[in-house]
């Protein structure tokens, strides 16, 4: 049976494991996923969008144009009430200063400098996901929401999983296990969503 090649556009291995585990737990047979670094190294586009959608359709079509290979992105972030959802598309860069790589232990501590004297600290995860095949965009979107802790709290995920709080397991997601974490997370929800479009695609 041949099998369809899908690259996942992102050089995060956190978020391809995570994808890769939550399309085998959806039972989706019959893909071979790339990753960037299966690929030769091009310049990253630049994540210009006001949105995550935004973000998302710009590494979307750009890779596709580039590898002309079925192409799956996504854009996700953490959204702060009290600080009027901040840091919002900005997530994965919200401590860098002068070009310096994202640092996920500089961005939540920045986070929590920024919450001190809080009280009301609710926040969501969000994730939009595409799929765009040079001709057909289908997307799809999950949220997870929560609260900010005061300081961070176990070692597993990536990101700023060791400081959201998840009220159901009164558990920061750095305390969770992979399998408690994709059952609730808002990547879970998207990659369901999209699954399901994807079986009508295929």
């Amino acid at each position: 049976m041949i099998k369809l090649n899908i690259l996942l556009a992102t050089t995060n291995e956190g978020k391809v494991q995570e994808i890769k585990e939550l399309f085998k737990n959806y039972r989706v047979k019959d893909i071979d996923f790339i990753t960037l670094k299966d690929l030769p190294k091009v310049d990253e586009p630049i994540e210009d969008g006001k949105t995550f959608f935004e973000n998302a359709y710009i590494k979307a079509t750009y890779y596709y144009n580039i590898f002309k290979i079925p192409t799956i992105t996504d854009d996700s972030g953490l959204l702060v009430k009290a600080l009027k959802n901040e840091p919002g598309v900005n997530t994965a860069r919200y401590a860098c200063e002068n070009g310096e790589k994202p640092n996920s232990v500089k961005n939540y501590n920045k986070l929590l400098n920024n919450l001190k004297g809080v009280k009301e600290r609710q926040a969501c995860f969000k994730t939009s996901m595409l799929f765009y095949d040079g001709k057909i965009f289908i997307s799809s979107e999950g949220k997870m929401y929560g609260t900010i802790a005061e300081e961070p709290r176990g070692n597993n995920g990536f990101g700023y999983d060791p400081v959201f709080i998840v009220p159901k397991y009164n558990k920061t997601v750095g305390e969770l296990t992979e399998e408690e974490k994709n059952k609730i997370s808002h990547r879970s929800k998207a990659v369901k969503s999209l699954v399901q479009k994807l079986k009508v695609y295929f």
